[in-house]
């Protein structure tokens, strides 16, 4: 029987891309950068109580307010996670925040805070993978300065 040469390179092919199917390997978490334009107000806070530039989000009030930002991140594939949260504060000004973890389910699971009154920070905040499992969600909650005394840029995922 006399096989055409079109339908062995097809064949090739086949078993080829079969092949390249076995180089595919489990997936890995991958570095997220969530940018604070996706925050909004805490609690009883009005839109209009902050401001959100290209760059951030400022409390635009003469008191200090509270914002919630959601932190997007992939399923750790080690034995802990790290979030960098950025950020930059006017002479005088704190800004502190609280990285809530949470089970898919709602379960509270860890709470990791810090505070900086620096002209810009980039604090780190570290999980476990028992702290932060693997179906569970984060968010972020930042208490601003007023009169825009203080930016919140975004948070980063490492890991």
């Amino acid at each position: 029987m006399k096989v055409s040469r079109f339908k062995q390179m097809g064949l090739s092919l086949g078993v080829a891309s079969l092949g390249l199917l076995g180089l595919v390997s489990e997936s890995h978490a991958v570095n997220i950068n969530t940018s604070a334009t996706a925050c909004k107000g805490y609690g009883l806070s009005a839109a209009s109580d902050f401001v959100t530039y290209s760059d951030g989000i400022r409390n635009a009030t003469t008191t200090g307010r509270y914002v919630i930002c959601p932190v997007i991140r992939s399923p750790l594939s080690g034995t802990s996670g790290g979030f960098y949260v950025s950020g930059s504060n006017n002479p005088g000004q704190t800004t502190s925040c609280t990285l809530f973890s949470w089970e898919y389910n709602g379960t509270f699971k860890a709470a990791k805070s810090f505070q900086s009154s620096g002209a810009r920070y980039d604090s780190y905040l570290s999980f476990t993978n028992v702290e932060l499992p693997y179906g569970g969600f984060l968010s972020l909650m930042c208490y601003m300065p007023p009169n825009s005394g203080g930016v919140l840029r975004g948070v980063a995922a490492y890991q």
